[in-house]
């Protein structure tokens, strides 16, 4: 398989700014070929590879340190990753297919433990305080999204939250109505539905707590293709969350299908960015916002204020 190796080209573009902020975006030069998420922490970047099937550790001078993981079936080794966070100086990789967490240190990289999940199609995962919280794809009546566990020897469950939104008929698109992206700040779990304008926010045992809604406009269906090992959404209208220094930040689209990320202060999302390139995921470090996109780009922006 041809490797895309991406460039490391230096070019400045200034990119739509709010409350007196801009971007300035650069290029990462790495051996990344098939990202699709991208996390920051302890002044390091981690990026989900799909395409090696592993989340490679970057510093500053975009030099690859660490490996966490590898396809495989044993222990610190993956079928099919589709999410990980990191809490409390471990990394936390959500195998679906293998129905496992495989928990790695962040500091040296080494493998830890595993965790089973006794859960259909898990899709997302959150940490904080030692609880676990994962969403999973389900349209049945009845079913829940979210999941909540205490990390123990194993998981013991919690609660499970949030009625998933039953399949109208044979439409399968309708399916898309209930994935969503889950992030967890100060115990409280903040979800957004991939469609929706509307963000929940639950306690840590499953109490709605408040919605929140987006200034834009839902969506009804998404267009979806088919992109090497990736089904990458190139329709829907929230791609990402983080939780950052005491605040929310969600990535979305608008209706032009440039990336948006919005930051919720007091009580309502605003938005903070503009951003032309179709992002699918992104974090923030220190002074610099962190981006993948469509094309499998890894983004630098640097906020100036």
């Amino acid at each position: 398989m041809k490797k895309n190796i991406l460039l490391f080209s230096l070019f400045f573009l200034l990119s739509i700014g709010f409350a007196d902020e801009t971007l300035r975006k650069s290029e990462f030069k790495g051996e990344v070929f098939n990202p699709i998420k991208i996390r920051c922490y302890n002044k390091k970047v981690f990026i989900l590879d799909k395409a090696e099937m592993s989340i490679k550790v970057i510093d500053n001078e975009g030099k690859i340190i660490l490996r966490l993981g590898q396809k495989g079936q044993g222990p610190g080794e993956f079928t099919n990753v589709t999410d990980f966070c990191i809490n409390d100086q471990k990394v936390y990789v959500l195998d679906a297919e293998g129905f496992k967490i495989e928990i790695f240190s962040e500091i040296d990289g080494k493998y830890i433990i595993s965790k089973k999940i006794n859960l259909s199609n898990p899709y997302n995962i959150a940490v904080n305080n030692k609880k676990i919280y994962i969403s999973t794809i389900t349209f049945l009546e009845g079913q829940k999204l979210l999941h909540a566990f205490i990390e123990e020897n194993g998981l013991k469950p919690i609660a499970s939250f949030l009625d998933c939104i039953p399949m109208e008929g044979l439409n399968f698109d309708s399916i898309y109505k209930n994935f969503g992206i889950l992030t967890v700040s100060h115990e409280n779990i903040f979800f957004a539905f991939y469609l929706s304008n509307k963000v929940v926010k639950f306690s840590e045992n499953g109490m709605l707590v408040r919605e929140y809604f987006l200034p834009i406009k839902s969506i009804e269906k998404p267009e979806i293709e088919q992109k090497g090992l990736n089904v990458l959404l190139k329709r829907a209208l929230n791609y990402d969350m983080i939780s950052k220094d005491k605040f929310i930040y969600l990535l979305s689209r608008d209706k032009k299908g440039d990336s948006i990320i919005f930051q919720l202060e007091n009580g309502n999302f605003i938005k903070k960015f503009n951003i032309r390139e179709k992002l699918v995921s992104f974090d923030i470090l220190e002074d610099k916002l962190w981006g993948i996109d469509e094309e499998g780009r890894v983004l630098i922006y640097e906020v100036k204020e």
